[in-house]
């Protein structure tokens, strides 16, 4: 039996489970399947019922069929064995439980199979997701802590189509269906008709998608029993990874070191609750620790809904080394020698040349770390590649990236290249400003490491600001001629074509005005600029004058003489006329009209 249990509780790599829940309900059901054959399952039906289903069909073969399920004697609906409930789903409205587990056994059962009515269950979607969100709530706990404490739960998905009615309707099936299997729950799908196999997969537990059509429905009985009268190991609660740290090389004054890590904890399901309980050895992080192997442990206590108290244990575990003898950062032993940083096997009549460990009798160590066979010379003819400049690579301002391309340099010597080192940036990719040097290291047949290098610089290419210029028209004029520089962009030795809604020397109204000048910068994109500025000058309604020698009267323009003012639109003298209310001249015998 105890073999039974091992096999049975799930292999926890990334840490220890000793979770009391699980191994009790694990007995019972081992129990219960030693003693008594009899299934004894709450099983939640998810009945389809759009209309692709059609009324023929449901009378004619869904009907019977969940009689047929309710009759079979493996699957034992009874009071004391399984339990049946049914939830039919269309649309949002139409997807209700129709049957309750307490009614779902017995004469109750069929009686109300035999009260379903087509007109009241269709619908014109079909929303599997809400199906299985309206299923979470009835199972809302770890399985078996549902219906009945002690009895696994089961659903069986019957469905004659994919998911639709809602964006993302597949999608949301699957993510609401993977909830409830996290629980522990069993998903049996069954799909009958043109139904998409990959979505049913997703959906149902592993291997529990089956396919049917009408006609053959009730051959699958047997197989929908089976299925839903296995053994199912409770969902894991708690997990937590194991960490490792691996090696620290310990002070070689005392041949001890500090180790600091961070405290692992539990991953659960929603609404599980967990504590830290003990932590063996009594070690916190930071502390000393001697040459060795160490392994801390974590545990903590947890309980979720309907779940007794348990346990899940974290590791942290790590190994102290003697030190110093390093090899650039790593440590390596007495039966291993380094060689610039690379460390080694040693063997005999072996030694170092750069990096490289080689055997004294088939090669020799030429200058530049280069190994060479012992009939071969040390020199032989250049191997060169010259370096690759690209120049300055422009940016839109504002984007931050740009895409930069490049051919891959080869050597000149040509022959068989090995390459023993590829940069990480490749052509294609995106850069930031910077400049950048990006080397390739190709090796000869004769072992000589040659240098590829690609260089640029990436830039931004934006406009510089431009203070607002002042222009004055002539007095009496309403245009006047002006000239400005093009205002170029920081990347003039780029620009391929440059368009400009006004050119430099035209005649420009009074008011303020903004040219835009489009600059194309190596056929890649285009980069504006504007020139701003205002043109001043005195209006007289639209008409320009000299303010010095003429003088507007609202909107007429008049001469300037000494003594007279402006009375409306005229101009009259002060000695001889006056002005009255309504904007009317008079001869200063005569009297204003009255107003």
């Amino acid at each position: 039996m105890i073999c039974l249990l091992k096999n049975l509780i799930p292999d926890v790599q990334m840490g220890k489970v000793q979770s009391f829940m699980i191994l009790m309900a694990l007995l019972n059901a081992f129990t219960s399947a030693q003693s008594n054959d009899e299934c004894m399952k709450d099983v939640l039906v998810l009945l389809d019922t759009s209309y692709s289903i059609g009324r023929v069909n449901f009378v004619n073969k869904i009907k019977p069929f969940l009689k047929e399920l309710g009759r079979d004697r493996s699957l034992n609906v009874s009071p004391q064995g399984t339990h049946m409930a049914i939830l039919a789903f269309s649309s949002v409205e139409q997807t209700k439980m129709r049957l309750p587990f307490h009614q779902g056994y017995g004469e109750q059962y069929f009686n109300a199979i035999d009260g379903f009515r087509w007109s009241v269950f269709s619908g014109d979607q079909t929303r599997t997701d809400i199906a299985f969100q309206k299923a979470g709530k009835i199972f809302n706990q770890e399985s078996p802590f549902n219906h009945r404490r002690r009895h696994d739960d089961v659903i069986i998905l019957l469905t004659d189509g994919e998911p639709f009615g809602i964006t993302n309707a597949r999608e949301k099936a699957i993510a609401e269906a993977q909830k409830l299997k996290d629980r522990g729950v069993l998903i049996i799908g069954l799909g009958v008709g043109t139904v998409n196999m990959k979505t049913l997969r997703e959906i149902s537990s592993p291997g529990e998608a089956v396919m049917a059509t009408f006609e053959n429905i009730h051959t699958k009985l047997e197989r929908l029993a089976a299925g839903s009268c296995r053994i199912v190991a409770p969902a894991q609660v708690c997990t937590c990874p194991a960490v490792d740290l691996g090696n620290f090389i310990a002070e070689s004054s005392s041949s001890r070191r500090d180790v600091t890590w961070n405290i692992p904890q539990p991953s659960c399901l929603e609404t599980v609750r967990f504590s830290l309980a003990s932590v063996l050895p009594n070690v916190q992080s930071g502390e000393t620790f001697p040459v060795g192997r160490h392994n801390v442990e974590y545990t903590y206590t947890y309980s979720g809904r309907g779940a007794a108290l348990s346990q899940v244990i974290c590791d942290v575990s790590f190994e102290v080394v003697e030190g110093p003898k390093l090899c650039r950062g790593k440590v390596y032993s007495t039966k291993q020698v380094c060689c610039c940083g690379q460390i080694h096997e040693k063997q005999d009549d072996y030694q170092c040349c750069g990096t490289e460990y080689f055997s004294s009798s088939t090669h020799k160590c030429c200058p530049g770390s280069t190994l060479r066979n012992t009939d071969q010379s040390c020199f032989g003819h250049s191997c060169k590649c010259p370096t690759v400049n690209l120049g300055t690579k422009y940016m839109k301002e504002g984007d931050g990236t740009t895409i930069v391309t490049w051919t891959v340099p080869r050597p000149t010597c040509g022959g068989r290249l090995r390459t023993i080192m590829k940069p990480d940036m490749r052509p294609g990719q995106t850069f930031a400003p910077g400049v950048y040097s990006i080397d390739y290291v190709y090796q000869t047949i004769n072992q000589i490491d040659v240098t590829c290098t690609v260089r640029f610089e990436v830039k931004e290419c934006s406009c510089s600001g431009q203070s607002l210029t002042i222009f004055n028209a002539q007095p009496g004029e309403t245009t006047t001629a002006v000239t400005w520089r093009t205002p170029l962009p920081t990347c003039p030795e780029a620009i391929r074509r440059t368009q400009s809604t006004h050119n430099s020397g035209q005649l420009f109204a009074i008011g303020h005005h903004t040219v835009m000048y489009t600059f194309n910068i190596n056929d890649r994109f285009d980069q504006t600029c504007a020139v701003s500025f205002e043109v001043r000058g005195a209006l007289c309604r639209n008409r320009g004058y000299n303010p010095a020698n003429q003088i507007c009267c609202c909107g007429i323009v008049h001469n300037i003489i000494p003594g007279y003012d402006c009375c409306g639109q005229d101009y009259h003298s002060l000695t001889t006329q006056h002005c009255c209310g309504n904007s009317v001249v008079r001869d200063k015998a005569e009297s204003c009209p009255r107003q």
